[in-house]
């Protein structure tokens, strides 16, 4: 039999097929952050700090744990983000041990995962928190009065001076662009979910002060209305939730991305 000779682009569009058609590797992911590498997510309450009580009769910190779980997951498997949670079972843990952890392990987002309720059972929607500025700069004049451990991100810092000065910078860079990740969330619960919008939100929350990257607290809906109750409860429901705030944690990376590349493109002119 006579040989056949391809021609060789009819070679190469063979070979592309085929290696489109070959599964992809197993590290390989969707979606790569190039920015944020690493996100600490707070499921809120959990022990004896029970949370909300649902109309269903679960516990606000369980679907909290719930939709942290969810939200680890994507991120892990389909941007290959490390996460850590403040917690992964039934405990409880102090305010400040929260933010702590985001803090000593040099994470890019800290997240804390909330549902609300209200003696008002018509009260539905969304609502993300950001730290007050009032509160920003009360923590800001915190850590001018105090001599900062140099650990974590501020290990390679000369001295606790320098330290406390390269917290304060980090603390009021990060409070800015806390604004464009909550807005990010809130906009994306509302689009994806057919949340009511109750906005962005300034609040001295306990949980936010002193981080030293964007933090935010996301309220997921309020557990005491009949259908946003039930709708919380539901694992699928949970899963559209940890979607929603996945997509808003990539597009947040993108905008990172174009404002770093802006800024090069700058430096580069002068």
């Amino acid at each position: 039999m006579k040989a056949v000779q391809l021609p060789i682009l009819s070679c190469f569009a063979l070979l592309l097929a085929v290696a489109l058609a070959l599964p992809a590797p197993a590290h390989a992911k969707e979606y790569p952050t190039s920015t944020v590498r690493k996100v600490v997510i707070d499921p809120g309450h959990g022990g004896t700090n029970l949370g909300a009580l649902g109309i269903t009769g679960v516990y606000e910190k369980d679907i909290n744990l719930a939709v942290a779980l969810q939200l680890r997951s994507l991120l892990v498997k389909k941007s290959g983000v490390e996460v850590l949670l403040t917690r992964e079972d039934d405990r409880d843990l102090p305010l400040t041990q929260r933010i702590g952890l985001a803090n000593s392990s040099g994470a890019d987002l800290f997240i804390s995962i909330h549902c609300n309720a209200s003696f008002n059972n018509e009260a539905q929607g969304a609502e993300t928190y950001v730290l007050s500025p009032e509160a920003a700069l009360e923590e800001s004049e915190r850590v001018a009065r105090k001599q900062i451990q140099r650990e974590g991100r501020l290990a390679s810092c000369d001295d606790e001076g320098t330290a406390a000065v390269v917290k304060d910078l980090w603390q009021s860079s990060a409070h800015l662009r806390s604004y464009d990740l909550a807005g990010l969330m809130q906009s994306l619960l509302v689009k994806r979910c057919n949340m009511k919008d109750r906005g962005v939100k300034e609040l001295a929350i306990v949980v936010l002060r002193g981080a030293e990257m964007p933090a935010v607290v996301v309220e997921l809906g309020f557990l005491s209305h009949p259908k946003e109750g039930r709708m919380l409860a539901d694992e699928q429901y949970q899963k559209d939730l940890a979607s929603a705030l996945y997509w808003s944690i990539l597009e947040h990376d993108h905008r990172l991305n174009e404002s770093g590349a802006r800024s090069g493109v700058a430096q580069g002119r002068r």
